[in-house]
Formats: structure tokens, C-alpha cells, sequence
């Protein structure tokens, strides 16, 4: 086969996959942006499940990439270790999302029993049909003091 035969090849395989790419991109079902409020609820249930000791339940609103990385004891163990000062918050408070295709990005206060307020940001990763908890970032501590606004849980 002479080089101009294989170039001609080559492009044409490239034009069926291009083509293919597209026809896949705007034929697929739009995918409907999750509402705040679903979004507030995993971090809300996954909040309480934790302060009431259920870390099944808060276990189960975890990512697959979480569940894989820690069992149950070691997730438990883990929450123990790394945010005692978030399951024992006198007040949680959700802010701002920020929803980029598959994931989410929540904004969420906890106000300490010293009234100490330890800012947060939760990600989200849908996963199938539903939302899921990725990881917590503590953000450093505000002075006891600070007013916010949002919605208070």
C-alpha cells in the first residue's frame, strides 16, 4: 500500500470517529442540573446520620471512591479522627453550589459550641441517578462572632 493510500485511510478513520463523537454529544438525553435543595439534603442527612451516631447511614451517602478507600470502621474511625469539631457543631449552616457536569461544590458552616465558625466545602459527585459525598475540605476557623447567611439547619 503506497503512503497516499494510508494517509487516505487515516483520515477517513479520523472522520467516522469525529462524526461519531459528535453524533453521541447531541443525540445523548440532556442530563437535568440537580436542585439545591437535593443537594443540601445528602449533606443534611449525611450531617445528622453522623451526629447521631448512625455511620452506616452516613457510610451510605459516601462516594463509591470513599467506600472503597475506607470500610465502615475505618470510615467511623476516620470521621472520629479528622472532624470531631463537625459532628459536635451546635449549628450547621449550607451556602452557595456550585455545580460543574458531574459534581457539585457546597459551602457549609458549622458553628462550634464556642461559637467558633468552621467553614467547609463539600464535594458532591453524582453517581447513576443520585448525589453523592466525595470529600470534605475544612477551611481555617473564623473568630467566634462572625454572622452568616444561608440556610440553617
Amino acid at each position: 500500500m503506497n503512503a497516499r493510500a494510508r494517509i487516505t485511510l487515516v483520515l477517513l478513520f479520523f472522520s467516522i470517529c469525529g462524526t461519531a463523537a459528535l453524533l453521541h454529544h447531541y443525540t445523548r438525553p440532556p442530563v437535568e442540573p440537580p436542585s439545591h435543595r437535593a443537594l443540601y439534603a445528602v449533606v443534611f442527612e449525611q450531617v445528622q446520620a453522623m451526629r447521631a451516631d448512625d455511620f452506616g447511614s452516613a457510610y451510605m451517602r459516601a462516594s463509591r471512591e470513599v467506600r472503597h478507600s475506607f470500610s465502615l470502621p475505618g470510615f467511623r474511625e476516620m470521621a472520629k479522627a479528622e472532624y470531631p469539631a463537625l459532628m459536635g457543631a451546635r449549628g450547621v449552616q449550607l451556602g452557595p453550589v456550585r455545580v460543574r457536569g458531574e459534581r457539585a461544590f457546597i459551602e457549609v458552616y458549622f458553628t462550634g459550641n464556642d461559637r467558633e465558625v468552621i467553614p467547609c466545602i463539600y464535594s458532591l459527585i453524582r453517581e447513576g441517578a443520585t448525589w453523592k459525598i466525595d470529600g470534605v475540605k475544612m477551611l481555617p476557623h473564623w473568630p467566634a462572632g462572625v454572622r452568616l447567611s444561608g440556610v440553617q439547619a
